[in-house]
């Protein structure tokens, strides 16, 4: 695990306090800024059409016993996935039900 040295300076650390409530220390204040920009990056990372969301998840919910909402299911559809454009590629071409096989693969699993 990597380790970063953060400096939040006091008016960063009052607008975010400001934002999102009280924090007891500059680390607490970091680890929602993370969290933040980690939910932005995986959204923009790689993209899924809502038509073809809205498909996948309908296939998944019928074909297994879980039920992860259609943003936890894009969450992992878009994760950062190491192949890159090739997994863009695959998700611009690859059929709902695919998707939706992928996906059971590794949440049944869980």
């Amino acid at each position: 695990m990597s380790q970063v040295k953060v400096y939040t300076g006091e008016e960063t650390l009052a607008k975010w306090n400001q934002i999102c409530g009280g924090f007891t220390s500059n680390t607490a204040a970091f680890a929602v800024i993370v969290e933040v920009y980690h939910a932005q990056m995986v959204v923009q990372m790689f993209r899924i059409d809502s038509r073809k969301l809205a498909e996948v998840t309908r296939i998944f919910h019928k074909e297994t016993d879980s039920s992860p909402t259609k943003q936890a299911l894009r969450e992992s559809i878009c994760y950062d996935w190491p192949e890159g454009e090739e997994h863009q590629q695959w998700i611009t071409e690859a059929s709902p039900q695919e998707i939706a096989d992928w996906l059971a693969s590794f949440h049944q699993a869980e």
